[in-house]
Formats: C-alpha cells, structure tokens, sequence
C-alpha cells in the first residue's frame, strides 16, 4: 500500500477500490506489471523510498516521497522521470532549485546523509540564545529523528515534552542528561535500518454514551519513554501496526 506523503507498507488488509484505477495507478501498471521487485532503500536519512523494478538497463525505480504532500515519480533506470503524480519545484540547501518533472533527472544526490552524533557543543550552540522557545520545535529541524524521539530524549532526561529553554530547560543543569538522552534516539535511527523493528498502536480510552472505546492515537516502531503510562497494543513488526 502506497500512499503519497503518508505511508508505504505491506498490508493483508483488503481496501476498497474504485471500478477504475487512476490514470496515474494505469500508467504504472503498464510499465510494472510482471516486474520484479529487486530492491528497496531509504534516500539518506530523508523520508524517500526508492523501490527498485527490474535490474540493469532495464530497470525501473518507484520514487515514493513521504514528506509534506508527498510525490511519486517513476524513473527509468538512470533515474529520469517518466511518469510523475505531481509537478514540483523545491529550494534545496544553499538556494538551489530543484525541478521533479518529467523528462528531468530525479535529484537522488540531494538527500540528506546521515551525520555523525550531535556533539555536546553543537547542542548547546543550537539552544544557546533560545530563551522562552520550546526545546523540541529548536532541536527538530536540526536533528534527523523527528518530534516522537526528541518527546522519548525530553522525557528519558526527566524533562515535559513542552520544555521551554531558560524556564522548564536550564542549560547549566539539563544539556548533558539531554545529550545522553538523544544517544538512543541516533540509536533507534541506526538500529532500524539493519533490523525488524517492533510495531506500537498506542491507544486512549474515549468515553462514549454506551461505554468506554479504544481510539488509535499514535503508531512507532519502537515503545517510547512518554507513552509508558498509555495502553498500547504490541505487534511483531511495524508492517502489522
């Protein structure tokens, strides 16, 4: 199951189609029916899936952006777009634009990479100056592992998720139990990319005029620190949550 900028995984769920597919979902078909997946891999550290069709001069690549509004390009096998669900013209680092249409290059060089661990000082300069801001909307942007994990790091080191700089977060106390705690979010980044992680529906209990229901809030490969007091269900692999 592909859903542009939202989510791509296996599924034994039977979903409802239309009578007529796309004209994007036909297009697709004529050039993948039969076709072999050969391979799939993450674009860096970005939220881009390139799944591999087919091998050599014959292959095909399926784009898939799970980012923002998301996209899905196919290219051939030198990555030059042939089919595309939506024109895109984006900034990247340093003011370069970058155009996703057909008949243009798919920018897979332009994905970010992973980056070493966040020194301690490089941490303190980023909140340094911060004062009355929240600490997770400082860190997000300059950290790859996304608000769930900086939530998991806040509440390992003993902090609210809604930490403030200079009143909840003191720089002189908390920087260092704050380094230490983000140590396991590099880890579950580094852990999930060689092994099958876990999948977690955490849960709420909602009060209805005939009794209490469980609504689905959040999903994670991995149990974090801030949902510890929630109910959740457990399932062997992500795919399944």
């Amino acid at each position: 199951l592909v859903e542009s900028g939202t989510r791509l995984h296996l599924t034994e769920f039977e979903w409802p189609k239309g009578q007529m597919p796309s004209g994007f979902a036909m297009k697709l078909r004529k050039r993948l029916r039969g076709r072999r997946l050969v391979s799939i891999k993450q674009l860096g550290v970005d939220r881009i899936v390139d799944l591999q069709f087919g091998s050599d001069d014959a292959a095909y690549h399926l784009i898939v952006e799970l980012y923002d509004r998301g996209n899905i390009a196919l290219t051939d096998c030198n990555y030059k777009v042939l089919i595309l669900l939506r024109f895109r013209k984006e900034t990247q680092k340093g003011d370069e634009d970058v155009t996703i249409a057909v008949h243009e290059t798919y920018p897979i060089d332009a994905a970010n990479q992973k980056q070493p661990f966040i020194s301690i000082n490089r941490l303190e300069e980023i909140l340094k100056g911060e004062v009355d801001n929240s600490v997770k909307r400082v860190l997000n942007p300059n950290l790859p592992y996304g608000t769930a994990c900086i939530d998991n790091a806040l509440t390992v080191a003993g902090l609210p998720t809604s930490a403030r700089v200079g009143k909840e977060f003191v720089l002189e106390r908390d920087l260092q139990k704050l380094h230490d705690s983000l140590k396991q979010a590099d880890d579950f980044l580094v852990n999930s990319r060689c092994q099958v992680c876990k999948g977690y529906i955490i849960q709420k209990a909602v009060q209805k005029s005939d009794g209490e229901i469980m609504t689905n809030i959040e999903f994670h490969p991995y149990h974090l620190q801030q949902h510890k007091d929630l109910p959740f269900k457990e399932f062997d692999n992500f795919n399944k949550a």
